[in-house]
């Protein structure tokens, strides 16, 4: 992609690469365990949740708390209130159990000018830890 030098500054520097051998070593040597999502995780999840979509850098830096809050109330509501036909799951690093992703699927009623399917699936809230993330 080319982009001006005068505005180089818009666009955020290109992470580093790992090496090929490293990150196929380290993709193979990870595995995940996947299973619903508990209390005790909320921390973790608000974590990970506000770190993929919300950006620490500048002014977001100074409410970026503020946002991982509120992600992590939201979340213990759901949690709490069990909706029917809606999950939470969790990847779990099998060896210390170390968050590293998070999913949340529900059975949602279409709009009622497209109701030929009674329900559908509705997946939201996908994100990955960046350590883990291409694995």
């Amino acid at each position: 992609m080319f982009v001006n030098s005068w505005f180089s500054f818009l666009v955020p520097p290109a992470p580093p690469l790992l090496p090929l051998e490293e990150a196929v070593s380290t993709v193979r040597s990870t595995t995940f365990a996947i299973r619903t999502a508990q209390a005790c995780d909320l921390g973790g999840l608000a974590e990970i949740l506000a770190d993929s979509f919300h950006d620490r850098s500048g002014m977001m830096g100074w409410i970026f708390p503020l946002l991982r809050l509120g992600i992590y109330e939201d979340l213990r509501n759901r949690l709490r209130s069990a909706p029917p036909h809606y999950v939470c799951l969790v990847a779990a690093v099998d060896q210390v159990e170390e968050l590293a992703g998070t999913i949340e699927v529900a059975l949602r009623l279409p709009p009622v000018w497209q109701s030929l399917h009674p329900h559908y699936p509705y997946i939201s809230n996908l994100a990955v830890k960046k350590l883990y993330r291409r694995q």
